[in-house]
């Protein structure tokens, strides 16, 4: 379980930075550099992946007002926890629902109720697993790398590791999952 400064300083560790903080209220630059891109970094890793520790379930009910045109129904996105990305509709439900994201809408013309998968904004940065702890204090170390260092080859080499790690977190992110899918091979394809 690691907190906030844990990750903030293991960003600061990739990148070879000697400062260290004890929180991300230090009256430092390298903490105001950390505390100025934690929140929108933190939700750009969440939203990069449907992660098991962010993704969330709900059913909506549909707004009053319908969208003027194009769809009978809207929805509103979750904000207990904060949707940050719409995964899909309940295939159990809806099957093949066509569905579309405006604002903080969702466009349907299934009615009734909407089961939703989305990818929740979560902060308790304690639940989160090894491998995305270290994905987001790669992310961090990326998003100041010039900042703290002025270093742009620092930079670059920052947004290779952290693409790097994305593929890892992923990898073994998707193996914590006993969905299988079903697919055509040629054979089947060419008897239908």
């Amino acid at each position: 379980m690691a907190s906030e400064v844990e990750i903030a300083n293991l960003a600061l560790r990739k990148l070879t930075a000697s400062d260290r903080i004890d929180s991300l209220d230090d009256p430092t630059e390298t903490a105001r550099a950390l505390s100025d891109v934690w929140v929108p970094t933190r939700q750009k890793v969440l939203g990069e992946h449907p992660w098991n520790v962010a993704l969330r379930r709900a059913i909506l009910a549909p707004k009053a007002t319908a969208p003027a045109f194009g769809y009978t129904y809207a929805y509103l996105m979750p904000t207990d926890p904060w949707c940050l990305r719409v995964w899909g509709l309940s295939e159990d439900h809806h099957g093949s629902a066509k569905w579309k994201v405006e604002g903080r809408d969702i466009l349907t013309n299934e009615g009734t109720s909407l089961y939703l998968y989305f990818i929740a904004d979560v902060s308790d940065v304690a639940t989160f697993p090894p491998h995305l702890v270290d994905l987001l204090a790669e992310a961090l170390g990326e998003s100041i790398a010039y900042r703290i260092t002025g270093d742009r080859n620092a930079e670059a080499l920052a947004l290779d590791r952290y693409r790097s790690s994305l593929k890892v977190a992923r990898s073994i992110d998707g193996q914590e999952t006993a969905e299988t899918y079903a697919y055509a091979d040629a054979f089947e394809d060419a008897r239908l």
